[in-house]
């Protein structure tokens, strides 16, 4: 199983235009993370992006990323992009509004 760590960059997607991770400042995630900032500052994008991985594609032709995910049994580190996101062994599941209002 796969455990994302960072979005090394996202682009092309809302908000997400040229989105490169702070290698000197951002801490890599751990098992439960909190986001949380001003309106319109990309939350919703954000987990709008995560229930695309959820499904395996990401929904805009333009757009692209770089994904680093951790190998839990083997501690190896693996670059995703938006080419192989439906070949990784990776699981995530979203629960927003979006997902109150379809349920």
């Amino acid at each position: 199983m796969l455990a994302l760590r960072k979005i090394k960059e996202l682009k092309g997607y809302r908000f997400f235009q040229n989105y490169k991770w702070d290698e000197s400042g951002c801490k890599l995630f751990a098992q439960n993370n909190l986001i949380y900032g001003w309106n319109g500052s990309g939350k919703t994008t954000l987990c709008d992006f995560f229930k695309d991985l959820e499904r395996g594609v990401v929904s805009y032709d333009d757009a692209s990323c770089a994904l680093l995910f951790e190998d839990l049994s083997t501690k190896q580190m693996k670059i995703i992009t938006q080419n192989t996101l439906g070949s990784a062994p990776y699981a995530f599941k979203v629960f927003h509004q979006s997902y109150i209002q379809e349920n």
